[in-house]
């Protein structure tokens, strides 16, 4: 991993989550497993000016759901 490959692949990301309606101030829920994906979201989350909330991608749907 390269901080070249983060970078465009982070503003990638927040050009489409701002795209989708993504706002400064709201909140992202997060659910990837420890990696570059990981990463990316989440540098990209914060790029779209929002915050994120890590969910445990092996939680059960409804738990996710929940919060």
């Amino acid at each position: 991993m390269r901080y070249r490959d983060l970078d465009r692949a982070s503003t990638a990301l927040a050009q489409a989550l701002v795209a989708h309606g993504v706002r400064g101030g709201d909140v992202v829920a997060v659910a990837l497993p420890r990696g570059f994906d990981l990463l990316v979201a989440l540098v990209a989350v914060q790029r779209a000016g929002a915050a994120y909330v890590p969910l445990d991608p092996e939680d059960d749907s409804a738990r996710r759901a929940d919060m």
